[in-house]
């Protein structure tokens, strides 16, 4: 059995199975998957947050990396190939560890949206909250209570 290395950019990391399309009212095969067969093929691809578990240091992790069967991954791929965050290059597939590596430092710039928050400069956090009141216009009940009728 062949194997490959599947990088996982993904924090939280990724299942990746194979889902048999189910069959319309016509017998065709339709939209909707088949039930979930419990014995059908999954593969559970960590992210950088189960190195922080590990207590490993993430700092340096562009992706996480799970050897998988050639032929599972192929087939993965093939059907995922539209999903963003493969099209991205957030999920991919090398030979060997050595292109998989010079992937993940290629795409270390690509940004899942999941990234830990830097609260001294995050472009994501807003500069100043905004200052919250109580409307007690639409609290009668409120207004009674403090006595502002």
């Amino acid at each position: 059995m062949a194997t490959v290395l599947v990088g996982c950019k993904v924090r939280q990391g990724l299942i990746m199975e194979l889902i048999v399309p189910g069959l319309d009212d016509s017998g065709k095969p339709g939209l909707m998957p088949a039930p979930i067969d419990p014995d059908a093929p999954r593969v559970f691809l960590k992210g950088c947050n189960s190195q922080r578990v590990a207590q490993i240091n993430p700092a340096e992790e562009t992706a996480v990396f799970t050897e998988v069967d050639e032929a599972f991954a192929t087939e993965w791929f093939k059907r995922n190939a539209k999903l963003p965050f493969v099209r991205n290059g957030q999920v991919f597939m090398q030979a060997n560890a050595k292109d998989a590596k010079a992937q993940a430092r290629d795409h270390k710039s690509v940004e899942t949206g999941f990234e830990a928050l830097n609260p001294a400069g995050d472009a994501r956090l807003k500069k100043e909250a905004p200052k919250a009141a109580p409307d007690f216009e639409s609290m009668p009940s409120v207004r009674k209570q403090i006595g502002i009728q």
